[in-house]
């Protein structure tokens, strides 16, 4: 039941089938992707880091898009 923010996540940005760009969260969770037009559709980011599931999220682009919190599954704990 924590909210804590994942530095260091890849997020992948994918349209069409195609990955058009990448970026690394911040401290804070936060991400950006930069150079990409107004209102040019649908995309879809995939976020990857080891401690958790990957996730997908799909979206419209308008201006700007703000996606809000994205909650992230933990990984179960490796047995031994």
């Amino acid at each position: 039941g924590v909210i804590e923010c994942i530095e260091g996540a890849r997020v992948s940005l994918h349209r069409g089938g195609q990955k058009v760009a990448e970026a690394r969260s911040d401290p804070y969770g936060d991400f950006r992707f930069q150079g990409l037009d107004e209102g040019s559709g649908r995309y879809r980011i995939e976020i990857l880091d080891e401690r958790f599931e990957p996730k997908r999220h799909e979206f419209d682009l308008g201006v700007s898009t703000y996606l809000g919190t994205i909650e992230l599954t933990g990984k179960p704990a490796a047995r031994v």
